[in-house]
């Protein structure tokens, strides 16, 4: 069973190009007890080899093998079935001594191209008493373990660090579910795509299936010691309690009982230490921490008066880049400056945020002459040097020239559209104003006439009907209850049709995610139930109390729990259109209760 676990996850994780790829991937038990047979399988995915080499393993003797299986896996995604080839060989070994059983890369070739496998590590056993071999450790606390891992515990203010959640194994992990993640409090977070695969690590010298639920690029906002809330999740897994006689018929099949168990895990407390950030700072540092490179480029140099141009600076490098601010610019007033025009391609991923930045700084030249652009500086904080460095896109000379669309006028313009707007450089003339309109008579006043009246009365009334409106407004907000259940349906909508837009765009993950907020979101709103009480139990008690027949309460419940899984195994999940209508189907039966 184990195995046929490992072949399905080397497919889906493979999906993307499934009619294509070719894997060889390699599989064994991560423990076995002592005079145990062992199975090790190197798997072909999309290709067959004529031959196969024997690996190299210490510790275990070799009983029988290979043992070559053809076959093809089927798999059906969004209504097409995709059928891959596989080609399995399968080796058996005994260890006869306690210790670790190493198997080493094991390359085929296939196609005319070499694939080459990873090397495992099996940890043996020392037999338990004079008892009949049951080929299966009893199971400990141990042999599952939830982490969150930090790329560094001690950094300074603003500076990037990673934080991945990771599930470890030394059984078969089959469903997780109740998963409560971090909030990050004091942080900047952004949380990461994982598809990463499993992957076989090693703890403390004991050998682990490692899977990676989530991970997010942090930036602390504060210094000192921040404390990151522990996450949490119950894992559903699978323990084999019986391998029958050591039979190598029994063995290359497979053959052993299972019992599955329910595991309730939460990281350890975690603790950062942030530094501040040494003093003095240079008085142009606007909060850049990372290791930055900067170039910079005018348009051109000679201008026509009025005429536009710009100029770009672009910030290269890794660090806080999503945080990082426009730098000033002192331009001379001769040109009139807009706002500035951003423009990011970045990257974020387990070794922070890369790319590049651009800041465009749009202008029009006004007035004639020869000027010099001051230099533009952008000063950041590198971590690794401890230090602050100024990066400076040099003094700019430009030229200003005669306008070619005005040649009638001796000066340049500064701004204006009308006569009464314009602006002459070098000359004290000003445009004087004619022709008052809206004047009357000295000594008049509206003060107790017909328009006094009227103005009085329209403020009265305004004043009444606020006080009225404003009383609507705060009935209306202090029933909260009421808002919520009238609010429940919209809001509900409003997040499936995000939804909707994620599974055209065929997202899978964020579409089970807004998913899970719209049908969490409408039962917490429409039943009034906080948000830390907002529990598949909970629910069930007040829809029961609401009089939802249990059909209808099943229905939201496996569909919450199906877009919970499908989190984690999107491509094991029912397609999501059909998902998608379930939704609105069973909202719909809710409100029409």
């Amino acid at each position: 069973m184990k195995y046929i676990i490992t072949l399905l996850l080397t497919i889906v994780t493979s999906i993307p190009a499934l009619s294509q790829a070719v894997t060889f991937t390699s599989a064994a038990p991560l423990s076995v007890e002592q005079g145990v047979l062992v199975r090790v399988e190197f798997t072909l995915v999309n290709a067959k080899a004529p031959k196969i080499s024997r690996p190299v393993v210490t510790g275990a003797d070799l009983l029988a093998g290979p043992t070559v299986y053809n076959g093809e896996f089927n798999l059906t995604l969004n209504g097409r079935t995709i059928t891959t080839p596989t080609q399995t060989f399968t080796y058996v070994y005994v260890a006869t001594k306690a210790g670790t059983v190493k198997v080493g890369a094991l390359t085929v070739n296939a196609n005319g191209k070499n694939y080459t496998s990873k090397p495992l590590t099996i940890e043996v056993y020392a037999k338990v008493g004079n008892s009949k071999n049951s080929g299966a450790q009893p199971f400990s606390s141990s042999d599952v373990l939830l982490r969150l891992e930090l790329s560094k515990r001690t950094l300074y203010k603003g500076e990037p660090l990673v934080a991945q959640l990771k599930l470890y194994t030394r059984v078969d992990l089959l469903d997780v579910g109740d998963v409560k993640l971090p909030s990050f409090t004091n942080f900047w977070s952004e949380q990461l795509k994982t598809n990463i695969p499993p992957s076989r690590q090693t703890i403390n010298n004991r050998p682990y299936n490692a899977y990676h639920m989530a991970q997010w690029l942090l930036f602390p906002q504060k210094s000192g010691q921040i404390s990151i809330e522990p996450s949490s999740l119950t894992a559903l897994l699978q323990v084999a309690v019986q391998n029958t006689a050591n039979d190598y018929a029994e063995v290359l099949h497979g053959e052993t009982q299972y019992r599955r168990i329910n595991r309730s895990l939460k990281t350890p407390a975690l603790t950062v230490n942030v530094l501040e950030l040494p003093q003095p700072q240079p008085a142009n540092f606007k909060g850049a921490i990372g290791d930055f490179s900067m170039t910079s480029e005018i348009s051109t140099n000679t201008f026509s008066a009025n005429s536009a141009g710009s100029i770009k600076l672009t910030v290269k490098g890794t660090g806080n880049l999503p945080l990082i601010t426009v730098p000033k610019a002192d331009i001379p007033a001769a040109f009139e400056v807009y706002d500035v025009k951003t423009e990011s391609k970045l990257s974020n991923n387990s070794s922070g945020s890369s790319g590049t930045v651009t800041w465009e700084y749009p202008l029009i030249a006004r007035a004639e002459g020869s000027y010099e652009l001051p230099a533009i500086e952008f000063t950041y904080f590198n971590p690794k040097t401890k230090q602050y460095n100024t990066l400076s896109s040099g003094i700019l000379p430009v030229t200003i020239t005669k306008s070619e669309t005005n040649t009638t006028q001796s000066g340049a313009f500064i701004s204006g559209i009308s006569k009464e707007d314009l602006q002459m450089l070098g000359q004290d003339i000003r445009f004087i104003k004619l022709g008052l309109k809206n004047t009357s008579p000295i000594g008049s006043t509206m003060m107790w006439s017909a328009t006094f009246f009227g103005l009085v009365a329209l403020i009265i009334a305004l004043f009444f009907g606020a006080i009225f409106m404003l009383r609507k407004v705060i009935e209306q907000r202090g029933d909260i209850t009421r808002t919520k259940n009238k609010k429940a349906n919209k809001v509900a909508l409003r997040r499936l049709k995000k939804a909707k837009n994620y599974m055209i765009n065929s997202e899978p993950e964020r579409f089970y995610d807004e998913m899970l907020k719209a049908m969490w979101g409408y039962v917490g709103d429409k039943l009034t139930i906080e948000i830390s009480q907002l529990t598949k139990e909970n629910v069930s008690a007040r829809l029961q109390m609401k009089g939802v027949s249990p059909a209808k309460i099943d229905a939201l419940m496996s569909l919450i729990s199906a877009c919970e899984e499908a989190q984690y195994a999107p491509s094991q999940a029912a397609p999501t259109d059909i998902t998608y209508n379930e939704a609105l189907e069973i909202i719909g039966n809710l409100e029409r209760k």
